[in-house]
C-alpha cells in the first residue's frame, strides 16, 4: 500500500489522498507517509526552506455507522471529489430533501385533506341519514299504532255491523215469526169451524217456502200437523186423540239442537244464532240465558252444571245460580265450529277447537287441537294439536269420548264442505297427546252419528275393561245426483223432500284402521230427518243405527246386519 501512495504523490497533492476509516483508531491506520506533509516556509533572512509537518488527511468515519456515515461522512468525499464545500454540498442535499418532502407533502396533504374532508362529509350524511331513520321509524311507529288503531276501529265496526245485521235479522224473523204465529192461530180457528181446507192454506202459508225465508216455527208445524190430523191416531181423525202440546220454549233462530237432564226438570236449547236458553220444565221458566257469544255445542252434566263452546273458549256454568263457575280460553285467538264430548263418569270434557287467529300482518290463520279438561276445575289435562297456521278454515261437526275419558274421536272438515273436501275423522290419546286419523275407505259429506264400544279383539269376544278401545262411526253418504244440501233447496225442501238413503256404518280401531265396513238403504226419507242415532248394547254386543225410519241391527264384532225394522206409525 506504502508504494501504491508514494507513486500517486509523485504525479498529485495529498489533498487528493482521501481515506476511509472502518475500524481502528486514525494513528494507528492511516499510513504514516499520510500523516506528514513536506512545505516550504520563508526565512526571515528571505530565503527559502522546505519543513515537514503533521498532516490530517481528509477521512470519513465509517465507524460511526451506515445511517450516520451516510448523512454526513459520504457528503464529506463527495463534495472532495467534487471540488466543492462540504458546507455547501449539505445544504443542496438539504433544499434536496426539502423540495422532494414538497413534492411529495403537497400532495399528500391535499388528499389527506380531501380525505378527511370525504370522511367528515360523510360522517355528517351518515349523522342525518341515522336522524332521518330514526325520523322514519318513528313516523313507521306512529303509522304502524294508527293503523292498529285503524284495524281495531275496523273490527269494532265489522262487529258492531255484524251485530247490527244479526240484531236487524232477528227482528225480521221475529216479524215473520209473530206473522207465522199468527197465520197459525188463525189456521187453528177454521180448523175448529171446520173449514179445513182454509186451515191447511193458512198453515202452508205460515210454513217457510219459495217465496218467502221466514223461519221454521213449532206453532207452524203443530198448525199444519192438525189440520193434516198427521198425529191422530191410525183408523180416526178425532182431533181429541191427537198429541197436543204441553209447553213452548221458543228461541229467536230456528232450533238446532236441544238436550235435557236425566231427571227430566231442566232442557237446554241452541238455536241458529249460537244463542243457549235453559228452562225449567216443571215450572215453565226460563232460568238461563247465554247470548252473548256465538255457542257451538252445549254439554248437559248430570248434576246442575252445563258446558258450553263458544267464540271465547270452554266454559262451565251453575244452572241453579246462572253463575261461571269455570272458563279456559284463549285472548290471541277466537274458536269456529267446534265440538263437545264428556266421558261416561263425567269427570273428563274434551273440547276440539277450531281456532280463528288473527296475526299482527293483518291476515288470518286457522288452528285446530284437542283439549281435555277436568269437568270439576277446568285444568288442562292434555293438549294435541291437529293442524297450525292453516290458510283453510277448519270446522269440526261432532266429537265423542270413550267410557274413561282417555279417547275422544271427531269429524272434521279442512276447508269449506262439499265432494272436494269430504269429512275427515281423527282419534286422540289424551295418555300420549297423539292424533291418528281413520282411514276412512269412502267420501263421506256429513257424518252423523260416532260411538266408542268395547274392543273385541281378534275373538270376537269383548276385552276386559281398560283395555283397547273400537270407535264405530256411522255415516251418511249422500249420492252425488241428489247432493242438493246447500243448493236452491229450502228449509222446507230439506225436511220434505224424499228420496232413498244409503247409511254407511263401519268400525275402526284406536290405530284408525278399518276393522269393518257395511251399509243399508233406506227407503224414501227426507234429506234431513229428525231422527237418527246410533246405540250399543253390550248383551247381544251389537249396534243399532237408527235413521228415519229404518234402523238396522249390526254385530259389533264384524258389522254384519242381523235385522232390519221398519217403522209405520208416528
Amino acid at each position: 500500500m506504502p508504494r501504491e501512495i508514494s507513486y500517486f504523490l509523485k504525479f498529485h497533492s495529498k489533498k487528493n489522498v482521501l481515506t476511509v476509516l472502518v475500524d481502528g483508531e486514525p494513528g494507528d491506520v492511516i499510513p504514516d507517509i499520510l500523516r506528514t506533509d513536506t512545505v516550504t516556509r520563508t526565512a526571515p533572512d528571505g530565503t527559502s526552506y522546505e519543513e515537514d509537518v503533521i498532516y490530517e488527511p481528509l477521512s470519513c468515519d465509517f465507524r460511526v455507522g451506515l445511517k450516520e456515515a451516510r448523512r454526513t461522512e459520504i457528503p464529506r468525499l463527495a463534495a472532495a471529489l467534487l471540488g466543492c464545500g462540504y458546507d455547501e454540498l449539505v445544504m443542496r442535499e438539504r433544499q434536496y430533501k426539502r423540495r422532494r418532502n414538497l413534492a411529495i407533502g403537497i400532495p399528500a396533504a391535499c388528499m389527506l385533506t380531501v380525505a378527511i374532508s370525504y370522511l367528515i362529509w360523510s360522517r355528517q350524511e351518515i349523522s342525518k341519514n341515522y336522524l332521518r331513520a330514526e325520523e322514519n321509524y318513528r313516523l313507521a311507529q306512529e303509522n304502524y299504532q294508527l293503523a292498529e288503531e285503524n284495524y281495531q276501529k275496523a273490527e269494532e265496526n265489522y262487529q258492531l255491523a255484524q251485530e247490527n245485521y244479526r240484531e236487524a235479522q232477528t227482528n225480521l224473523d221475529r216479524a215473520l215469526a209473530n206473522q207465522s204465529e199468527y197465520l197459525s192461530s188463525e189456521s187453528g180457528k177454521l180448523l175448529n169451524k171446520g173449514d179445513r181446507v182454509r186451515a191447511i192454506l193458512l198453515a202452508l202459508e205460515a210454513l217457510p217456502g219459495e217465496e218467502n225465508d221466514r223461519p221454521l216455527t213449532a206453532k207452524a208445524q203443530d198448525a199444519m200437523a192438525r189440520a193434516l190430523h198427521a198425529y191422530c191416531a191410525p183408523g180416526t181423525l178425532d182431533r181429541n186423540h191427537a198429541v197436543s202440546t204441553v209447553a213452548e220454549f221458543g228461541m229467536d233462530g230456528s232450533i238446532m239442537d236441544y238436550k235435557g237432564t236425566n231427571d227430566g226438570r231442566y232442557v237446554i236449547i241452541r238455536d241458529s244464532y249460537g244463542n243457549v236458553g235453559v228452562w225449567d220444565v216443571a215450572e215453565l221458566t226460563r232460568v238461563m240465558m247465554l247470548d252473548s257469544e256465538e255457542i257451538y255445542d252445549v254439554l248437559m252434566l248430570s248434576d246442575t252444571r252445563i258446558v258450553t263452546l263458544g267464540e271465547s273458549g270452554v266454559a262451565a256454568w251453575d244452572l241453579s245460580s246462572g253463575q261461571e263457575i269455570w272458563r279456559c280460553g284463549d285472548e290471541n285467538a277466537r274458536w269456529n265450529q267446534s265440538a263437545l264430548c264428556v266421558s261416561g263418569k263425567e269427570d273428563t270434557v274434551w273440547a276440539v277447537e277450531a281456532l280463528r287467529v288473527d296475526n299482527t300482518d293483518f291476515s288470518t290463520s286457522y288452528a285446530m287441537r284437542a283439549v281435555s279438561l277436568d269437568a270439576s276445575t277446568g285444568s288442562r289435562l292434555s293438549e294435541t294439536v291437529l293442524a297450525e297456521d292453516s290458510k283453510d278454515i277448519i270446522s269440526a261437526d261432532r266429537a265423542v269420548c270413550s267410557e274413561n275419558g282417555r279417547w275422544a274421536a271427531a269429524a272434521v272438515c279442512f276447508g269449506y264442505r262439499g265432494k272436494d273436501n269430504p269429512m275427515r275423522v281423527f282419534l286422540f290419546d289424551a295418555q300420549t297427546a297423539s292424533c291418528t286419523e281413520a282411514s276412512l275407505n269412502r267420501d263421506y259429506w256429513r257424518i252423523d252419528t260416532m260411538r266408542f264400544i268395547p274392543g273385541t279383539g281378534n275373538t270376537g269376544e269383548p276385552e276386559q275393561t281398560g283395555t283397547q278401545e273400537t270407535v264405530q262411526l256411522a255415516v251418511m253418504a249422500y249420492p252425488s245426483e241428489t247432493y242438493g244440501l246447500g243448493g236452491q233447496n229450502s228449509l222446507l225442501d230439506l225436511y220434505t223432500e224424499v228420496q232413498p238413503m244409503e247409511i254407511a256404518v263401519s268400525c275402526y280401531d284406536t290405530g284408525g284402521d278399518p276393522l269393518w265396513e257395511n251399509s243399508y238403504e233406506t227407503p224414501q226419507v227426507p234429506k234431513l230427518p229428525v231422527g237418527k242415532a246410533m246405540l250399543f248394547s253390550e248383551e247381544t254386543q251389537s249396534l243399532v243405527s237408527l235413521y228415519a225410519n229404518r234402523a238396522a241391527v249390526l254385530r259389533a264384532s264384524d258389522g254384519v246386519i242381523t235385522d232390519q225394522v221398519e217403522t209405520t206409525n208416528p
